[in-house]
């Protein structure tokens, strides 16, 4: 949960949550310390996703999320107030497509999978050719 709010705070203000040169330093911020909150590094972080990344970074285990599942519903909360209230937000939120619309854009089987293919099929024939030159050898 803790790793989870530290990607979401970097992919929200660009900028990593802890920074320094001396890792001895690093690591006493990143168990001791607080980060800027989001909204504030970065204004156009709406507030609740910022407090969402803020709970999930808490240093205190019990004050964190307890689970992935209740993370989960927070963010999803937060999506549904934003589309009924309609509000565009500066920094538009990515979300995935579902799985069925991204099979009918990609082809089933790329170029690189037909290559790997045709790189495997041509070494078990050498290795056929190899074992079967050597069984001879012997006979």
């Amino acid at each position: 949960i803790y790793s989870l709010g530290a990607v979401m705070y970097e992919m929200l203000t660009g900028r990593k949550p802890f920074q320094s040169n001396d890792t001895a330093k690093l690591l006493q911020q990143i168990a001791y310390k607080a980060p800027s909150e989001p909204h504030l590094v970065e204004p156009d972080v709406p507030m609740p996703l910022s407090k969402i990344v803020m709970k999930a970074m808490q240093k205190k285990p019990e004050k964190r999320y307890q689970s992935a599942e209740e993370m989960t519903l927070d963010i999803k909360r937060y999506l549904m107030r934003t589309r009924h209230r309609n509000e565009p937000s500066s920094k538009s939120l990515v979300v995935a497509e579902p799985r069925e619309q991204l099979q009918e854009r990609r082809p089933l089987f790329s170029p690189t999978f037909w290559a790997g293919c045709a790189v495997m099929v041509a070494s078990l024939l050498v290795l056929y050719w190899l074992w079967i030159g050597g069984h001879m050898r012997l006979l």
